[in-house]
């Protein structure tokens, strides 16, 4: 009888480890949205989500055209419900009660996604689901709902040729500006349970299929196993939220190890210690803030912070 509990993932590194001096673009589901976030904690060149969480392979790939078009975003774009300004294009996050500040946002995302998409490194595409909404007036797939009657949509689901295809143009597209960037795909460990365990296991095989398709279509690509982690190694419910589907704050820190471990380079991984140590001492909490020992302290960090500035200065250390 074997004594080891746990099914470990054995997969490969990444052929090119990712540095402080990549650039970094991340698109796709709230998974993708917790793992950048800690990429960007940890202080890399990093845009995550222009649009917002997209959990759509459709959706991901029309924002990807959007973004190499540059398309402003105008109030013809935007719908009114519930007294905020809402993109059927965007998650809810880019939501407003101010139509201008809501365009603003959404427009300096696009603006700056642009800016970093032909100068990328590594692009992420993380798949969530294969299930989309097309709105019936606007004969639009949309990112969001933004909970408005179902009455206003068709639902459908994105057969693997429909997501090889959409995704296969824009890929393409990325890299006839941007040769060398590496795609590193991966699919949400999310369930989708609203239709059934047996509707999920289908949905997400559809992602796999069709994953493994663009895989081969773009040679040098990388596969990272964020699903075979959650569901084989972390096999147990102490890792999930309340809601029993979306990992964790330990599962994601465990996942971010492997990161650490797969995707980054030896001297990163130096440098984010020395960041991993000023974040620390921010985040100390003076007995009193107006004492002389509290002052020194502060200069500490001023100069832990230059130290780096001095030997990194391409890393924007926004704090």
């Amino acid at each position: 009888m074997s004594t080891n509990f746990r099914t470990l993932v054995q997969h490969p590194a990444i052929q090119t480890p990712i540095g402080y001096e990549h650039k970094i673009m991340m698109m796709g589901s709230c998974f993708t949205q917790s793992i950048g976030t800690l990429f960007q904690t940890k202080q890399f060149d990093i845009v995550v989500n222009p649009f917002g969480i997209t959990y759509n392979p459709l959706s991901i790939a029309s924002s990807l055209q959007r973004i190499m078009d540059a398309n402003p975003f105008t109030g013809n774009d935007l719908i009114q419900h519930q007294d905020l300004y809402c993109s059927l294009l965007h998650h809810g996050s880019f939501n407003n009660s101010n139509k201008e500040q809501c365009l603003e946002d959404m427009n300096s995302s696009l603006l700056k996604a642009n800016e970093t998409i032909s100068k990328a490194n590594y692009i992420f595409i993380t798949l969530g689901t294969n299930t989309y909404f097309e709105h019936i007036e606007k004969s639009i797939i949309v990112n969001n709902c933004h909970k408005l009657s179902s009455k206003n949509f068709l639902l459908k689901k994105a057969s693997v040729d429909q997501i090889i295809t959409q995704l296969e143009e824009a890929l393409e597209r990325i890299k006839s500006i941007n040769p060398t960037c590496t795609f590193v795909f991966s699919i949400s460990p999310i369930r989708y349970i609203q239709e059934g365990a047996f509707a999920n296991t289908l949905n997400k095989s559809t992602l796999f299929l069709a994953t493994e398709k663009l895989m081969q279509r773009f040679s040098g690509s990388y596969y990272f196993p964020a699903y075979e982690i959650i569901l084989d190694d972390l096999r147990d419910y102490r890792f999930y939220k309340e809601d029993m589907l979306h990992p964790n704050d330990t599962a994601i820190q465990y996942i971010w190890k492997f990161v650490e471990s797969h995707l980054l380079a030896s001297t990163a991984k130096e440098i984010m210690k020395r960041i991993d140590k000023i974040l620390s001492m921010k985040a100390h909490r003076p007995f009193n803030e107006f004492s002389e020992e509290h002052k020194k302290f502060l200069k500490q960090i001023d100069l832990e912070i230059n130290q780096l500035k001095t030997s990194y200065p391409s890393i924007s250390f926004q704090f």
